[in-house]
């Protein structure tokens, strides 16, 4: 769909998120990276996500949720990636601007964790099967839901890395994308 024109690259970004019902969201600015007169994208390739428990108190993070919550707690994580802003909502599937999504279950009785129903792929391949981004943020939203009651000076962060490239459009491609984008939103 493009002329590339660099090498991968990742790009990060976090949210921590420590009551449940309450989300939140974090932008990951690549204006710089889009170019309108340029006609130049981001082509996405792969998204990551991983959920970690960070402990305010010290700086350090588990990568797992027990021992940090209540016991009895049985809760859901889900995030997700997109091109445009939800605010702290999730957005429906059928959304042209989701551009990836998950979700974590977890038993704390058990000390189980779980994947949700949510099979969207977040591996999309290189060059023509990219999802290629024209606008100059990518938004994370989290939310836990369920029961949960985390320990003093715990919260949850989840991180996003996505492999990424830089992309040259033809004008009809550059308008196409700028078309489904003003559809979305």
């Amino acid at each position: 769909m493009g002329t590339t024109k660099t090498g991968s690259f990742w790009l990060t970004t976090q949210v921590r998120t420590d009551t449940q019902g309450t989300p939140g969201q974090a932008v990951l600015d690549i204006g710089s990276l889009v170019d309108v007169p340029g006609q130049r994208g981001l082509s996405i390739e792969q998204v990551d996500f991983m959920a970690q428990i960070y402990d305010t108190a010290t700086g350090n993070y588990v990568n797992s949720f027990t021992g940090t919550m209540t016991a009895g707690d049985n809760i859901q994580l889900d995030f997700q990636l997109s091109d445009q802003n939800p605010g702290t909502t999730l957005v429906s599937a059928d959304n042209n601007s989701l551009i990836a999504s998950g979700a974590i279950l977890y038993n704390e009785p058990t000390n189980t964790v779980s994947v949700g129903t949510d099979f969207f792929p977040d591996e999309y391949g290189s060059k023509d099967d990219s999802f290629i981004v024209v606008n100059d943020s990518l938004y994370l939203v989290a939310v836990p839901v369920g029961i949960m009651t985390l320990a003093a000076n715990h919260t949850i962060q989840t991180t996003v890395r996505v492999k990424a490239k830089s992309i040259k459009l033809s004008a009809k491609n550059w308008m196409a994308l700028a078309i489904t984008g003003l559809g979305s939103d």
